[in-house]
């Protein structure tokens, strides 16, 4: 996701990366914000420790990911990672035309 943040950033890509942690470790606020750091994490992450909005989006699956165009509406949403169709979907939302 760093990767393809820092490619698309530029042509108004967002990333919201949630992290809903399992245990006390992983649901520490100061262990998160060394491991944001430790891995140069530059786009916002959200801690949803009551997993209430991971609920809400029906997740199931650790990585899940979701894609929303400009005008808010769900258009991809991709279970597990490896799947090289996400990159291409992010460029597709990104390179729409939208009236202003």
């Amino acid at each position: 996701m760093r990767a393809l943040y820092n490619k698309y950033k530029g042509d108004g890509l967002v990333i919201i990366g949630q992290h809903i942690g399992d245990d006390s470790q992983t649901r520490s606020l100061t262990n998160l914000k060394n491991e944001i750091t430790t891995l140069n994490i530059n786009y916002v992450i959200i801690q949803d420790l009551s997993q209430d909005n991971w609920y809400a989006q029906d997740s199931r699956y650790i990585p899940t990911y979701y894609l929303i165009d400009r005008q808010g509406n769900l258009r991809y949403k991709q279970v597990g990672g490896g799947n090289p169709t996400l990159e291409q979907a992010i460029i597709t939302l990104l390179t729409e035309l939208y009236p202003e």
